[in-house]
């Protein structure tokens, strides 16, 4: 006997072009508000496409990793031990209407981080992010 279980998360996604997004998969329980994450790779579980996509691809990870290309993809995963026990899930590949970048001042985060790795390798992080 097999376990139902259902894609995390169960809501559609919406990425952009060139991204990965990372799905998990939880096993129902009997009672309906216990779940069990499955470890991924499962050797149980296949993912694939619903319909051949051009958005992207999945891998046995559960990582979909999108191309150029925008569109809709649904994702069903079968349990090879009964292949009617399935579920799918919808990714969205989108262009933005808008992008909110969020900049904020990491002065205060840079001493915490200068007394982890170092003055030296500090001076080196900020001159990365162009703050030193």
């Amino acid at each position: 006997m097999v376990d139902p279980f259902q894609i995390q998360p169960r809501v559609p996604v919406f990425i952009l072009p060139t991204s990965k997004f990372q799905f998990g998969l939880e096993k129902l329980k009997a009672y309906k508000d216990e779940k069990e994450p499955i470890k991924l790779p499962s050797p149980n579980h296949t993912w694939r496409f619903v319909v051949k996509s051009d958005s992207g691809k999945i891998n046995d990870n559960g990582v979909f990793s999108s191309g150029l290309k925008e569109g809709e993809t649904q994702i069903e995963v079968v349990d090879v031990r009964e292949t009617t026990n399935t579920a799918e899930t919808v990714i969205n590949v989108v262009h933005p209407f808008k992008l909110l970048v969020n900049i904020q001042d990491i002065t205060e985060h840079s001493k915490a981080i200068e007394s982890t790795i170092g003055n030296k390798n500090l001076d080196n992080f900020l001159e990365i992010l162009k703050v030193a």
